[in-house]
């Protein structure tokens, strides 16, 4: 049985740099600290969720700042969450919630996770706690979880990308990730590339490309 939702009590803007805004998610079991690349007017958004504590996410955080400005240039909320107690993954599922839930009341009605490694776990149990997620994106799936994949939505597309010279997570991982979604699912292997994406230069905006069409808004058919 999973633990309560935090009670999201109040949200803080705390420092704006060019790249984000710093924002504070008082709840009542602690603050959840947040890095908002805001896009103005949008309804999709994007949750960043990394491996481990403080900011976490590929190539040292690198790959996440890049993504998440690549997002607001094309017009989509992205929002990089730092954990409360990265130890401990109930505890991360709660925060991710918060995030979504930041991202919701941003505007943000049609949402994605990207999680990278054992953050993967996190996004696909906060995914089954809530409706309106659209798209899931997986870096380096890890050996374990994978399981809960089968209980995505069939309505959100998975993609699921990962290094061929990762030597963290076997490649493998990501294959039998790739057979457990219900839904519409990729799979994408990169040559040469390792655990933490430092060589997949060019991949920040690929990932923005594949996240555009889950992510737009239903074509309204006129009557005839």
């Amino acid at each position: 049985m999973n633990p309560p939702r935090l009670i999201l009590s109040a949200l803080h803007r705390e420092q704006a740099t060019e790249a984000w805004v710093v924002c504070r998610a008082e709840t009542d079991q602690g603050d959840v600290t947040l890095r908002h690349f805001p896009a103005t007017g949008s309804e999709a958004g994007v949750l960043l969720l990394g491996q481990g504590g403080g900011w976490s996410g590929p190539n040292g955080g690198r790959f996440y700042a890049q993504l998440g400005m690549s997002l607001r240039e094309a017009g989509m909320h992205a929002l990089w969450l730092r954990y409360r107690q990265a130890e401990d993954a109930e505890q991360s599922v709660l925060d991710a919630l918060v995030g979504l839930d930041f991202l919701a009341r941003a505007g943000a009605r049609r949402l994605a996770l990207v999680a990278h490694g054992e953050a993967l776990r996190v996004a696909v149990e906060a995914v089954a706690e809530l409706d309106g997620v659209k798209a899931l994106v997986s870096l380096a799936a890890p050996p374990s979880g994978l399981e809960a994949l089968s209980a995505l939505s069939p309505g959100a597309a998975a993609l699921f990308v990962h290094g061929g010279a990762d030597t963290v997570n076997p490649v493998d991982n990501s294959r039998r990730a790739y057979q457990k979604a219900p839904g519409e699912r990729a799979l994408k292997i990169l040559p040469g590339v390792g655990h933490e994406f430092s060589d997949a230069v060019d991949l920040p905006k690929q990932l923005v490309s594949w996240l555009r069409r889950p992510m737009s808004p239903p074509v309204r058919r006129k009557d005839v």
